[in-house]
């Protein structure tokens, strides 16, 4: 049996709560939540202060909202599909793509979630759902160190260093500090896990033939570097013993 849709009046609740997530979203990651007055929240969504306490609870209601909500949407993206009973270094490149893939998606949700403390205001359900992530990713690092790919030690603390590293390395390409490309940073972790492994430093020797010039040789030669995000590039021209490298690009 089909449900009856909506009443106008519930979907403009429903409109207003969406809207009150909207903004509590952007002022929280720009302000933090001790930072951000309910008032503000009301005036950013575009609705009386007292539709705040009609849609939840209190402040910290409408904080836990938001975490769960989004808490759940990346570790879903994580988790979901999960290539389980696969190498370690394929995992690991997995949940790095899928965090990079999350991060450029929804930069004020992980801003949110990660680069502000919460711990203080988290009820039961967000605090469970946070353990579950928390979970997960030791549970990954145990499996790594049962195939001898990561040392032995605290595996809750490897996770902290990696996904501290992320969020670091993203607050970092945010205000412009860092330059490396998703595959650069991957391949970069990639070897500290097994520093013996020689994928992030790959060397390629190429040999070209045809009637072309040395000129158009490199120009070919560094659109290969760009579209392939090259870190470091070298090239030889055989005529006249010609070299040059390209730095970082």
């Amino acid at each position: 049996m089909l449900s009856a849709p909506p009443s106008r009046v519930e979907q403009k609740k429903e409109d207003k709560r969406r809207r009150l997530l909207r903004a509590a979203l952007d002022l929280f990651a720009e302000r933090g939540v001790l930072g951000t007055p309910v008032p503000l929240v009301a005036e950013r969504a575009g609705v009386g202060a007292g539709t705040i306490y009609r849609a939840f609870e209190s402040k910290e209601a409408l904080v836990n909202a938001l975490y769960q909500r989004w808490k759940q949407t990346i570790a879903g993206h994580i988790v979901n599909d999960f290539p389980v009973g696969r190498p370690a270094r394929e995992q690991f490149r997995i949940i790095w793509e899928r965090m990079a893939d999350f991060a450029l998606a929804h930069p004020r949700e992980l801003s949110f979630l990660e680069l502000h403390h919460h711990r203080a205001y988290l009820d039961e359900e967000s605090l469970r759902i946070d353990s579950g992530m928390h979970d997960f990713g030791a549970g990954f690092i145990r499996a790594a160190q049962a195939q001898g790919i990561v040392k032995p030690g605290d595996p809750y603390l490897f996770m902290e260093l990696v996904f501290g590293a992320f969020t670091r390395m993203m607050r970092a390409s945010w205000e412009g500090r860092l330059a490396l490309s998703f595959g650069q940073e991957r391949l970069w972790f990639l070897a500290q896990l097994d520093p013996s492994d020689p994928s992030y430093i790959v060397p390629l020797a190429m040999r070209m033939r045809g009637t072309g010039g040395v000129v158009e040789a490199f120009r070919f030669l560094e659109l290969i570097a760009q579209r392939r995000q090259a870190r470091v590039f070298a090239a030889r021209g055989r005529v006249g013993g010609i070299r040059r490298a390209l730095g970082r690009i």
